[in-house]
């Protein structure tokens, strides 16, 4: 299943702590799925982690997306990912540009040693708190028609400005 012990010996701390959160997962060769509901406006969220040689990927899926068929809206939901990407730390927004999907990756870095459990629930939960903050300007841009320009007021605007143009 796995090319060394190491990549499985990773695989056994995710496993870990989603059996010590009570998550229902489903493990698949070197990856793990699974469902989290949690409060607020975004609360579906459909998640993959998948171990690597010496990281893991957590891939989230919000439970919005664009109409790919749209091409305008598909360009105000690129630049919304790239505005929300100026306020993150860690990780980033993008959009599947085949089914409209807003998805977070987030990787967790594995190459010195195996990373501390409180370190793989922050890089599950970090997106799912991510997602939430920024709710309001997915709605806003997605059954609004809103410009992701008008939703940014801070000194970020004009970062991204730049990227844009």
């Amino acid at each position: 299943m796995f090319e060394n012990d190491y990549q499985q010996q990773l695989m056994d701390r995710i496993i870990q702590v989603l059996e010590e959160e009570h998550w229902v997962y489903t493990q698949l060769a070197n990856t793990v799925d699974f469902s989290l509901s949690v409060p607020g406006l975004l609360r579906n969220f459909y998640i993959t982690i998948e171990v690597f040689d010496d990281s893991a990927l957590v891939k989230v899926s919000l439970p919005l997306g664009a109409y790919p068929d749209d091409p305008e809206l598909m360009d105000r939901c690129m630049e919304l990912c790239v505005r929300m990407n100026m306020n993150v730390i860690q990780g980033a927004f993008y959009i599947d540009t085949d089914t409209g999907a807003f998805r977070f990756g987030l990787e967790i870095d594995a190459r010195r040693h195996l990373p501390d459990p409180s370190v793989i629930l922050n890089a599950i939960l970090v997106p799912l708190s991510t997602a939430q903050d920024f709710a309001c300007d997915l709605a806003a841009v997605l059954f609004n028609g809103a410009n992701p320009a008008e939703l940014f007021t801070t000194e970020e605007e004009d970062s991204a400005a730049v990227l844009l143009n």
